[in-house]
């Protein structure tokens, strides 16, 4: 007998309860590679430009103008005032 996607009974024992799961180990793993891909960073830069007194406020303000999209970018701060060469962290 079926009960809710679930076949209960029928199996070896009085009250055993065997379960048919749908996907498999394998289907499994294929669609959780497939979502993590799609999850990956874009390509290019997420650039903000902002002043070290309101560093907070000013980068909330940007970052919430922002579409989703470019969120998932890599992220490239500036400080208003400071100039400086990146080369994974500022060089003066």
């Amino acid at each position: 007998m079926e009960v809710g996607g679930e076949e209960v009974g029928g199996g070896g024992g009085e009250g055993e309860v065997t379960l048919r799961y749908e996907r498999d180990l394998v289907h499994k793993l294929k669609l959780l590679r497939h979502e993590l891909s799609l999850q990956q960073p874009q390509a290019g830069h997420c650039r903000i430009e902002v002043s070290r007194d309101e560093i907070f406020e000013e980068s909330y303000r940007q970052i919430m103008k922002m579409r989703p999209k470019d969120l998932k970018k890599r992220l490239m701060v500036k400080f208003r005032g400071e100039e400086g060469l990146d080369y994974g962290g500022v060089a003066r």
